[in-house]
């Protein structure tokens, strides 16, 4: 079961923030992960259409063992800031 992500982690604002620590903390945070770590991230932005309230980020892992049972994959959503205006969107 995924833990409660929204405590005491850093939060981001936007899809370039996505780095392999940030991921790291967030998947031990969840309890999937245990001690391996995401190896490489590749980062694409998606739904940028217009209509949408926020910002998705589809993120690609791989892993430092082999043999982790990690997501390969996450979508990571970010609310936009208001017009004029920024702010914490997400705490992962």
């Amino acid at each position: 079961m995924i833990k409660n992500l929204r405590e005491s982690f850093d939060m981001i604002d936007t899809p370039e923030q996505i780095t392999g620590d940030w991921v790291n903390a967030a998947l031990r945070r969840a309890g999937m992960i245990g001690d391996s770590e995401a190896a490489s991230i590749q980062v694409q932005v998606v739904g940028t259409e217009t209509g949408f309230t926020s910002s998705l980020a589809r993120v690609e892992l791989s892993y430092d063992k082999p043999g982790t049972e990690g997501p390969r994959s996450l979508i990571v959503k970010l609310l936009s800031p208001p017009t004029g205006g920024t702010g914490p969107s997400w705490r992962c």
